[in-house]
């Protein structure tokens, strides 16, 4: 495809992922810092019942993002960290998870980023959470699809009339899943335990600060308690996964096939 049939808006998202390729990994967290610095924490729409019933969306929003990445990595993960800073692929993944959706991985973050926007009560927050992290990784993609288009042609255009940008597709998942020999839970502990120590830190502290500034902390010493042990079983899982990796026992069993992508 030649730069002048690109449609104006999607020569717009290119150039700004392009721009935003690295600066991603500064760039989200400190959009979502300075929310929650600025936006106060609260009852969802001022109700306890629907404030609780978004704790238990939140919570499930999160596991099924945390469930989607851990699926990618075990079967067939493209390895993330670019070329000289630019989008980069040696080879096009259509593998495992890959072949339900473009972006299992980015679908998977903005999942577990929802999940914990709904975790803080505001839906202001929520919105503007939506809006900020779905622009940026939407341009981020475009980036690198334009990247993958150019470089892998008509092979990429039969990918994608085949494959949803996000929404995954269920149909033959058992198929795809019965194709590899068995999960490599070794890769996916190595890659993922990062995420999922993230996760339980910063859902702890959305909820500690939440309950502390509605509530205060005199009243709920049981809560701050669970809390707390939420928060050392993260270090503690984050230090026993440390601990394997100098004892070389994570150590891929399956060697990856991968893009330099992201």
């Amino acid at each position: 495809m030649q730069p002048a049939t690109i449609p104006p808006i999607n020569r717009f998202l290119i150039s700004t992922g392009n721009v935003l390729y690295h600066a991603r990994k500064l760039l989200l967290p400190a959009i979502a810092i300075t929310l929650v610095i600025t936006i106060k924490p609260s009852l969802f729409l001022g109700s306890h019942a629907l404030d609780r019933m978004m704790v238990i969306l939140g919570i499930m929003i999160i596991l099924a993002g945390e469930i989607l990445r851990l699926a990618t990595i075990g079967f067939a993960y493209i390895h993330r960290g670019g070329k000289n800073r630019q989008v980069y692929a040696t080879k096009l993944v259509v593998k495992g998870l890959y072949s339900h959706t473009r972006n299992p991985m980015y679908v998977g973050n903005f999942l577990i980023t929802m999940g914990l926007s709904l975790l803080y009560g505001s839906p202001l927050l929520t919105l503007l959470i939506f809006l900020s992290f779905g622009f940026v990784y939407l341009a981020v993609i475009s980036a690198e699809e334009d990247f993958l288009r150019k470089k892998f042609g008509q092979e990429f255009e039969s990918y994608t009339k085949n494959v949803n940008r996000f929404w995954p597709n269920p149909r033959g998942l058992r198929r795809t899943l019965q194709e590899f020999d068995h999960y490599n839970w070794r890769k996916a502990v190595d890659k993922e335990t990062g995420t999922i120590v993230e996760t339980l830190l910063i859902g702890t502290a959305l909820v500690a600060w939440k309950t502390y500034a509605l509530y205060g902390f005199a009243d709920n010493h049981s809560l701050f308690a669970v809390l707390a042990a939420v928060f050392l079983l993260a270090v503690a899982l984050s230090a026993f996964v440390s601990h394997l990796r100098k004892k070389g026992r994570l150590v891929s069993d399956l060697h990856d096939e991968y893009s330099d992508l992201g």
